[in-house]
């Protein structure tokens, strides 16, 4: 993903990834997988995401933000008025995915799941 992006809108992203993390009570193994940081990352590292220090250029993270937040954005399209059903969706077994957790794919499948996982919800199937 060859995009640039000034400072400020890698921090901005960075926050609205932490915001999302919590909103999906995420637990720190969870968040360093699906940055796919360094196994042992501290949750200081993701303190400082949180605090707005700007996502590194020239990793997969800002392709993995792309996907996150677009499930995210998704999710409150198909259920404007439903905070938790919305919350609740990343853990719960869906039947497009094999009863698998959607989460668990994203978690299991790196970039790939998560791109699975937005493909179902804007109705691109062409991941078969």
């Amino acid at each position: 993903m060859s995009v640039n992006l000034s400072d400020d809108e890698r921090s901005h992203l960075a926050r609205a990834l932490m915001q999302l993390f919590d909103q999906w009570d995420l637990d720190l193994e969870q968040r360093v997988v699906l940055l796919d940081l360094p196994e042992g990352t501290k949750s200081r590292t993701l303190t400082r995401y949180r605090n707005g220090e700007p996502i590194p250029e020239g990793s997969d993270l800002l392709e993995r933000a792309k996907y996150l937040l677009g499930i995210q954005h998704s999710l409150e399209i198909a259920l404007p008025m439903n905070a938790a059903i919305i919350q609740a969706w990343p853990t719960t077994e869906n039947s497009s995915l094999q009863n698998r957790r959607p989460l668990d794919v994203m978690l299991d499948h790196g970039v790939d799941g998560m791109k699975q996982v937005y493909d179902l919800l804007t109705g691109n199937d062409d991941w078969g």
